[in-house]
């Protein structure tokens, strides 16, 4: 066998391989797109979830705005009869 032929069987033992190695990835890739399509309505579930949480979520920061405020007024309060106290020496029994 003469030099060109090395070569030329070489080329084609690696081309080979490589063309093996791609074919073996293709048909990964289409087993996971396959794979995808079957739960496509689970990521159209998905989206829609995630689109109304988008969408909800000025109504849901209010809302849980609202839901704080009277433990926010109640600290507050909390916090101003303790300062009295400290200031007028006066006891728990009394201030309550």
């Amino acid at each position: 066998m003469n030099f060109f032929s090395s070569i030329t069987l070489q080329f084609k033992d690696a081309f080979s391989s490589g063309f093996t190695q791609a074919q073996t990835s293709f048909a990964g890739m289409k087993g996971a797109l396959d794979d995808i399509n079957k739960n496509k309505p689970m990521l159209d579930l998905a989206r829609d979830v995630a689109l109304t949480a988008q969408l909800t979520d000025p109504f849901r920061q209010k809302l849980s705005a609202m839901i704080d405020m009277p433990s926010q007024l109640a600290g507050t309060f909390d916090s101003s009869m303790r300062n009295i106290q400290s200031l007028t020496g006066e006891t728990n029994g009394t201030l309550a």
